[in-house]
């Protein structure tokens, strides 16, 4: 019973914490980017 009215909390919980988590794979990625340019000159 605890189970059924948790599932639904859970996949919304993932839905919510995946745009974050690529979010900041993007910024994180951003800013190796931004290093690596800034480091040749």
């Amino acid at each position: 019973m605890i189970a059924k009215v948790l599932s639904p909390f859970q996949d919304s919980l993932l839905i919510m914490k995946l745009p974050n988590t690529i979010i900041n794979n993007v910024q994180s990625y951003a800013n190796i980017l931004m290093n690596s340019i800034f480091a040749r000159y």
